[in-house]
């Protein structure tokens, strides 16, 4: 169920091209990634160690990624994480579908024991001059544990949010967006024993028109 609640956690200022004032809706920035890790801690005085794997959007293109990372200790794998997104941002039209799974566990010969992490995460930033129409339909699907879930939209006098804690949510919202910045966003986040998705599909009555993209790593640079 949609609910209001406080602003997003999202606020990251760059610097941006103006589109022509014509156009009714501007994409401004995107952070769209995956990333999965695992590591192993044998008895000592055998070291920890950690393996990681990631991917993200360069830009507002179609994004298609899935990264995995596992470990073991002389056998099977002791902890395993995958994450996955398919998600496009073409004219009218938002789609996005993520994944995150993580396992871990131990094993007595040799001893040791493994823990693991991933995340799916979507969100862009637009600019809307006119009044519009924003249709969102989706869900989010907890598949094991209770992983954080999320699907969200914030601006000016509308905040929406569902999540799903161990339980599943569908969306099914109609919202007027009335001039201002907007963040839509999704996310999945697992840790070992946890599995969980998102997806939705977000229509405007306009059509989103591409301005200049932001990537993770420009993002990361700005706490540095």
């Amino acid at each position: 169920m949609f609910m209001v609640t406080g602003l997003l956690g999202l606020a990251v200022s760059w610097p941006f091209a103006i589109a022509d004032a014509s156009q009714v809706l501007s994409l401004l920035t995107q952070v769209r990634h995956v990333s999965a890790s695992a590591t192993v801690t044998p008895e000592p005085p055998a070291p920890e160690e950690t393996v990681s794997e990631a991917q993200e959007a360069p830009a507002f293109e179609t994004f298609d990624a899935s990264v995995g990372a596992n470990l073991g200790a002389g056998g099977p794998p002791l902890a395993t994480g995958t994450a996955s997104q398919t998600s496009t941002i073409v004219g009218k039209q938002v789609h996005a579908e993520g994944r995150a799974a993580a396992s871990g566990g131990c094993s007595t010969v040799p001893s040791a024991c493994g823990i693991a992490a991933a995340v799916s995460e979507f969100s862009i930033r637009f600019l809307v001059r006119e009044a519009t129409m924003l249709h969102l339909l989706g869900r989010v699907e907890s598949e094991a544990g209770a992983p954080p879930l999320r699907v969200a939209i914030d601006g000016p006098g509308v905040t929406l949010v569902t999540e799903g804690n161990g339980g599943n949510e569908d969306i099914d919202l109609e919202a007027l967006l009335t001039p201002g910045e907007y963040v839509l966003e999704a996310r999945a986040a697992a840790q070992s024993g946890e599995a969980g998705s998102f997806r939705f599909d977000a229509t405007f009555d306009d059509a989103l028109v591409g301005v200049e993209g932001t990537t993770w790593s420009q993002l990361k640079q700005l706490f540095r």
